[in-house]
């Protein structure tokens, strides 16, 4: 029961350590167990007095506490501090999504022969015309284009691509990579970006990562319903059918049995940012949990006393873990990622998406020769009970 994964170091959240008490209560020894567990309370007893003796419990405890006191008051202040902080300028920004003066031009076709085309520019339309339909209707059937006034205008002016998978069956996917839709957005935000410096220089010098961050998500969540396809694809469905398949396998399957590896809070911690990946609209975010995860498989690891974590280690965990939570929609949400994934400058390139693509291709194709400690038999007789239980 003495255990190097019980260090609290205050990298690993405290509920993992709370649910590895209960795997370990399954593996008690039997001579342990035998009358209400009176040697292990015994062995418990003996270990608290030992540790006692070694200390002035009382006055340590006095301290920790005063110290513990103090340390929880100036994590609150600081917290609501920055949440305060928050709601302001979520409000300053507020004013500047749906009120700012931001002329662009958008022109956009479609057609499977010659593609067509997408263009978003800055517009010479002057701010005195805006509440003057008159004037906006004029420039747009002259130049052949629409024109959006706002950023909450452009949002919801933008091409609505989903009508194009509706009635003609198009990869919407491919319409934006053809029609670089993640270069045209770039440089709608390099516009919008250099309007608030320089209309809102001082005001927001202190902010501005902030401020990017909080206008980026709104067009994100805006544009989401209009680029984001409706139905899942070949891969998303294989994917999540082989994980209900294989559902039964173990952490063991892809690491060995030769150490015994603790779960802890793992499997929930990964299905909550799984859901959350799938469920938020905007690439950054999408994006946030899926570091979130990859820093779930590094907690494992050392909740696991490994100290030294390579990129090798991380695709068996992971493909764990997307067998374990069987997304839906995953190999789309995977495309939406990696096609906004330079957008807004948020986040390092990585090899993420690699190791993504070899879990993805695994899982889809997977052997009894890809899993450890399992023979070819024990596989078929597991993938055929899980097909049954589907049924």
């Amino acid at each position: 029961m003495k255990s190097a994964y019980f260090v609290i170091d205050g990298t690993i959240p405290f509920d993992w350590y709370i649910n590895s008490i209960y795997e370990y209560l399954k593996k008690i020894p039997d001579y342990l167990t035998k009358n209400d567990c009176e040697e292990l309370y015994k062995e418990i007893e003996q270990d608290i007095k030992n540790s006692l003796e070694q200390l002035d419990f009382i006055k340590l405890s006095g301290i920790l506490e005063k110290l513990e006191f103090a340390e929880r008051g100036k994590i609150f202040y600081k917290e609501n501090q920055k949440f305060l902080t928050e709601i302001k300028l979520k409000e300053q920004v507020k004013e500047i999504i749906y009120k700012e003066f931001i002329p662009v031009s958008i022109k956009f076709s479609w057609n499977e022969k010659d593609n067509g085309i997408l263009q978003i520019e800055p517009a010479n339309f002057k701010i005195k015309y805006r509440n003057n339909l008159d004037k906006i209707n004029k420039y747009q059937n002259s130049k052949k284009l629409i024109l959006a006034l706002s950023i909450d205008e452009f949002t919801k002016k933008f091409p609505n691509l989903i009508k194009y998978q509706e009635y003609q069956d198009a990869d919407i996917f491919l319409i934006q990579e053809k029609l670089n839709f993640a270069g045209k957005l770039e440089n709608y935000f390099n516009i919008v970006f250099n309007h608030i410096k320089s209309h809102y220089k001082n005001e927001f010098k202190d902010n501005m990562n902030q401020i990017k961050e909080i206008i980026f998500d709104f067009v994100m969540n805006k544009l989401y319903d209009k680029i984001f396809p409706i139905e899942s694809n070949k891969k998303d469905n294989l994917i999540y059918q082989n994980s209900i398949k294989l559902s039964w396998v173990n952490i063991f399957h892809f690491l060995g049995n030769k150490k015994q590896y603790v779960l802890g809070s793992f499997i929930n911690d990964i299905n909550y940012y799984f859901k959350l990946l799938s469920s938020e609209k905007s690439t950054r975010k999408k994006l946030i949990n899926f570091d979130k995860i990859i820093n779930n498989i590094s907690f494992f690891y050392k909740f696991n006393d490994k100290k030294e974590i390579g990129v090798d280690d991380i695709l068996p965990v992971l493909t764990f873990a997307i067998i374990k939570v069987h997304p839906f929609y995953f190999d789309t949400n995977i495309k939406y990622m990696k096609m906004y994934r330079k957008l807004g400058n948020f986040f390092e390139e990585g090899n993420k998406f690699e190791q993504l693509g070899v879990a993805i291709e695994l899982i889809i194709n997977i052997k009894y020769s890809n899993l450890k400690g399992i023979t070819k038999e024990e596989f078929i007789n597991n993938i055929n009970i899980e097909k049954n239980v589907i049924k």
